[in-house]
């Protein structure tokens, strides 16, 4: 019994010869379909992954000005706070 990648070159080589046999161009075609159904898969999960980050790299971009923002104002109470007697 061969693998899948053995049977796809052995198919593959046949198909460039001009000796390949109906039966097994249907065999080829089939294992083509399935291939670029997963590779549809893989792009598909790929943009999703892509747009992820994308989302996690603003979130923290935003985060980071909101904690720059924060320690202003902590620094800003502090120094209005500083001349005040208690």
């Amino acid at each position: 019994m061969t693998t899948q990648p053995e049977r796809l070159h052995h198919l593959l080589d046949r198909l460039l010869r001009g000796v390949i046999l109906p039966e097994e161009g249907e065999q080829l075609a089939g294992a083509v379909r399935i291939l670029q159904a997963r590779i549809n898969d893989q792009d598909g999960a790929a943009s999703v992954a892509v747009s992820a980050i994308r989302l996690m790299n603003q979130a923290g971009a935003q985060r980071d000005r909101a904690e720059a923002r924060v320690r202003d104002l902590e620094a800003e109470v502090r120094r209005l706070t500083a001349g005040a007697t208690p």
